[in-house]
């Protein structure tokens, strides 16, 4: 447990100590408050990179290196998960664009940025993702979508070829589709 009143980092805290009137003792167990404690585990930053350099050699590659080189979009309006997209990506060499979080910064990418793979989240902030990976299509653009939203039927008739990959969706998984994707 962290020393009284220091949090470690990945612990927040509240450690609350016995309340009394100004000036006044009390054994009135209704003026005490308990002490909470909650823990949010995390992996430091760099034991995570650490990690995923661990693992080893896969069929597609030495992990670290199987996006090596590859410019890939990121399309995702929840934050955090972009964030470990991101982090996941440039952890196996990948040179990440974006990541856009709203249709139009998408569009802006897509138009203009120099791209080799694209990941797609179907849904951002109520406005789809279509108009994006139809760009991408005309550019040759590969991607993959990676949604919550949307059935594997209805993508696949709007974008025959299109891989889908349902949230939650581990970054690893998207790492191995989008190998697969810049191999092809």
């Amino acid at each position: 447990m962290a020393e009284r009143g220091r949090d470690r980092p990945g612990e927040l805290s509240h450690l609350l100590s016995p309340q009394r009137s100004a000036g006044a003792e009390t054994d009135d167990a209704s003026a005490m408050t308990t002490k909470t404690a909650m823990t949010f585990p995390t992996l430091p930053l760099t034991a995570a990179r650490t990690a995923a350099h661990a693992r080893g050699a896969t069929a597609s590659g030495d992990a670290g290196q199987r996006l090596l080189g590859q410019r890939v979009l990121i399309v995702e309006d929840e934050a955090l998960l972009a964030l470990e997209l991101q982090y996941a990506f440039e952890d196996e060499g990948a040179e990440v664009i974006g990541p856009a979080m709203s249709l139009d910064h998408a569009l802006t990418f897509a138009a203009g940025a120099e791209i080799d793979l694209a990941v797609l989240d179907v849904d951002l902030a109520g406005r789809e993702v279509y108009p994006v990976a139809s760009l991408l299509r005309k550019r040759g653009v590969p991607f993959v979508f990676h949604t919550g939203h949307g059935s594997r039927s209805e993508l696949a008739a709007m974008f025959p070829g299109a891989i889908t990959c349902t949230k939650p969706t581990m970054p690893d998984m998207l790492v191995l589709q989008l190998t697969r994707l810049g191999m092809a």
